[in-house]
């Protein structure tokens, strides 16, 4: 899932997570979020018990300064 445009905040994603499991909708999930604070996401949500796991570009605190490389270097 892209989200250029729009936003997703973290107790939608938990709870779609959640519903997700729930109803066996996969054996195993991973999720790369990469944004800033991004490790605040999955604060509230014990996904070890759920099959899922969360690669993040950062923790709950820190800004995440990403690089970009031609020809997709416009900022």
């Amino acid at each position: 899932m892209l989200l250029p445009n729009d936003s997703v905040y973290a107790d939608e994603l938990n709870s779609t997570i959640s519903f997700m499991f729930k109803n066996n909708m996969y054996k195993d999930f991973v999720i790369f979020l990469e944004a800033c604070e991004s490790g605040s996401m999955f604060k509230h949500i014990d996904l070890n018990r759920m099959n899922a796991y969360a690669i993040t570009a950062t923790n709950e605190t820190n800004p995440s300064f990403g690089t970009y490389c031609y020809p997709h270097d416009v900022v």
